[in-house]
């Protein structure tokens, strides 16, 4: 009976996800090989995309604390061997993610890496 109540549950909330796509689907990105029609009429699924500079102000508002906060659970769990910089540029955009996916209600999301290509140049120039 438990896991038939469980499963209930989970199929409930399943109806009621709101999933963010950051970036175009791409050729071969599993995530999202099943039409956006079918996961909203056979799982209740909404899926909205948003372009990786929708992530902007959540993202360069950050704080370092935050950030050093993220680094020390980080170095806490796991063994870091990124650069130090690459990772405090990480932990900020996985942050800001977070800020924008609670601040807008999602429950689930996928990105597509190759959209972030413009933001080379931009985190030369400042913090993201």
């Amino acid at each position: 009976v438990g896991e038939i109540a469980r499963a209930a549950l989970a199929a409930k909330r399943f109806k009621r996800t709101r999933a963010l796509r950051v970036g175009p689907v791409f050729a071969g990105m599993g995530d999202f090989q099943i039409e956006e029609k079918t996961l909203n009429s056979e799982l209740g699924i909404e899926i909205e995309e948003i372009a990786p500079e929708n992530l902007l102000e959540d993202v360069l508002g950050i704080t370092e604390s935050e950030i050093e906060d993220e680094i020390a659970r980080d170095v806490e769990n796991f063994r870091v061997e990124a650069d130090p910089e690459v990772h405090r540029r990480s932990n900020r955009l996985g942050l800001g993610l977070r800020k924008y996916l609670e601040r807008n209600g999602f429950g689930a999301f996928s990105l597509n890496f190759l959209a972030f290509d413009y933001l080379k140049a931009r985190s030369e120039r400042s913090r993201f």
